[in-house]
């Protein structure tokens, strides 16, 4: 018996200390605690509790509920909790966006979240989602580190890199995609408040936006950040917000806090994107007011500075944690417009996201260029901008358009976001991102209106004067002169003279030179964007284009390979992407004015 005593005292107080931190235990993991939870068998039509929201400042309310229905299988594997307001307050509102996350309690205990109603309902309806469902969010592999981007990428690289199809693809995705907080079955979502003007956000959803129908315009500076960071505390019943955009420009998602356990946060009782295990910032706020809609009522707020970090985000829930710290991008726009004294910069955070990242990019130029309104029909767009990288990289464009608003400057910024942060080789850090634009309300827009040159028979050696002349619609017409050389070791044959604008030339060459403008590595890729930023609108560009002599493959040109060893490398059975290609002459020179339009000269060499 003696042997035994230090085992038995071992054994007990295992036992004392287990039962004594069990709870504390299963608090830290979010699991279901029977002191804290009520399951949904116990609940029944008829029981009355109450909800916890914010309907004004950071003051959190009680607002008393009755259970209507408990509905088990209301979509595969998932059950709810239908509950009625039953104050005056949620009777004037109904469903309120924003509320989505509110705690319901009934005996005391947390049944679940608001988190879905109906549009156009005369009362105030909503649907719980259980408890038991939202602290699963999270659950699986939650020590494991966060994945740097997708894994399917949506950048075809076996073709010349172009920042006009990844653009374009963009926002043909945005087109298709779900909104962020759009009602999904039911869900009652939540808005998406921005400190950008309201004629902005008008402008911004013409571009297919997903961040949704209510993205809301919101005076950001009625209440300092700093008092809402101070007195408001992410608890049940609190604001929560996710800040995709903080600083000179805000935009944040607002929604409800539903439990807090350590520092662990469960609110809004859906999703926020759905997209799984993600990193973006977490902030506390404050609510001016509850706008009541006839469609649907929604909370007029704003966020704190951020506190935590949302790591992971469900059908059921969003799952935080305090203390954590998510990336951002540092973003300065700097806007001189013709209608407004002396230029303004604007410095701000975006979140990082492979898939959101390019929309808040998109969001916060167009809405800076835009904060003032619509532009006329006729204008001009001056821009240079930088991206820069964590390996010390950077990528530089310096432009400029004109009568098509802010399309290609966000063609050449967001469509290099998107090929850097989601391509087959390497994604890209960014560091910052730096913009700058001078809107005028005059066009300069021209068009190749004739060219002429001294001669179309010319010998190796010899130089013909080109008189290339554009129209600027309106004003004089204009013209430059070009002398272009015949090269001295020039073969005997025909040539092309091509005079045009950026436009053309790029589609020309990309079309007749393509292994200029593929990659088969992350070097080569960003060694074709430098290539593309270099080229200017305002330019007018004077090839001359040799006969195909040669091939590529791939990526690689072979100029000098005779015929006979070009003929079996172009056999298409050996699957290689192989094309007669030419060397060009280009000359360039600046007018201006966007330049339009093509003209191409059949120049023959003779011996």
């Amino acid at each position: 018996m003696k042997k035994n005593t230090p085992l038995m005292c071992r054994y007990l107080c295992f036992t004392f200390f287990f039962v004594l931190f069990l709870p504390i235990l299963l608090k830290a993991d979010l699991v279901f605690d029977n002191d804290r939870y009520i399951p949904i068998d116990e609940i029944k039509p008829g029981m009355k509790g109450y909800a916890l929201s914010v309907y004004s400042g950071i003051n959190i309310e009680k607002f008393p509920i009755e259970v209507v229905s408990v509905v088990k299988n209301n979509s595969i594997g998932k059950n709810a909790i239908l509950v009625m307001g039953t104050g005056p307050r949620f009777n004037h509102t109904g469903p309120v966006q924003g509320c989505s996350g509110s705690p319901v309690y009934i005996n005391g205990k947390i049944a679940g979240a608001l988190a879905f109603g109906w549009s156009y309902s005369k009362d105030p309806l909503y649907g719980v989602t259980p408890i038991a469902q939202m602290i699963k969010v999270g659950r699986i592999d939650k020590g494991k580190p966060q994945k740097s981007g997708p894994v399917e990428h949506r950048i075809d690289v076996s073709g010349p890199i172009s920042l006009d199809i990844a653009y374009n693809s963009f926002l043909n995705s945005l087109k298709s995609e779900k909104p962020i907080g759009a009602n999904g079955l039911g869900e009652i979502g939540f808005p998406m408040v921005t400190s950008l003007s309201r004629s902005a956000c008008a402008e911004i959803a013409g571009f297919g936006s997903v961040l949704g129908e209510n993205l809301i315009s919101s005076d950001m500076a009625t209440m300092s950040a700093g008092k809402t960071q101070q007195e408001a505390k992410l608890k049940p019943g609190a604001v929560l917000a996710i800040p995709l955009v903080s600083g000179d420009i805000k935009m944040a998602a607002i929604g409800t806090v539903t439990d807090v356990i350590g520092d662990n946060v469960l609110a809004f009782g859906h999703a926020f994107t759905g997209r799984g295990r993600v990193n973006l910032p977490m902030a506390s706020g404050f609510i001016h007011t509850v706008v009541a809609n006839n469609v649907s009522s929604f909370k007029y707020g704003q966020s704190s500075q951020a506190i935590g970090a949302i790591k992971s985000d469900e059908s059921t829930a969003v799952w935080g944690k305090i203390g954590e710290t998510a990336p951002t991008i540092p973003v300065s726009i700097t806007l001189n417009r013709f209608d407004v004294e002396k230029p303004k910069t604007y410095n701000c955070e975006i979140a990082v996201d492979p898939d959101y990242t390019p929309i808040l990019v998109q969001a916060i130029i167009a809405g800076v260029a835009l904060e003032r309104g619509g532009l006329p029909i006729y204008h001009s767009l001056k821009y240079s901008a930088k991206i820069n990288f964590d390996n010390g990289e950077s990528l530089e464009f310096n432009n400029i358009a004109s009568d098509s608003g802010v399309y290609q400057l966000l063609k050449e910024v967001v469509g290099s976001v998107i090929i850097l942060s989601d391509n087959p080789f390497h994604q890209s850090v960014i560091n910052s991102i730096d913009v700058n634009m001078d809107l005028n309300d005059k066009s300069k827009m021209a068009t190749i209106w004739d060219v002429n040159v001294s001669k179309t028979k010319l010998k190796s050696s010899e130089t013909m004067n080109v008189l290339v002349t554009i129209d600027t619609f309106g004003s004089k017409k204009l013209q430059y002169d070009f002398d272009v050389k015949v090269p001295d070791n020039a073969t005997k044959g025909d040539y092309i003279l091509l005079v045009s604008g950026e436009k053309y030339f790029l589609e020309f060459e990309k079309r007749n030179l393509p292994y200029l403008y593929k990659a088969d590595s992350f070097e080569s890729m960003i060694k074709v964007i430098k290539r593309l930023s270099k080229e200017r609108s305002d330019e007018i560009y004077c090839s001359l284009i040799f006969p195909p002599k040669g091939i590529s493959i791939e990526t690689a040109p072979l100029y000098s390979l005779p015929v006979s060893k070009q003929s079996p490398l172009i056999d298409p059975r050996h699957g290689m992407r192989v094309k007669k290609i030419g060397k060009w002459l280009v000359s360039k020179k600046k007018c201006g004015y966007v330049v339009n339009g093509m003209r191409k000269i059949k120049i023959e060499v003779v011996e």
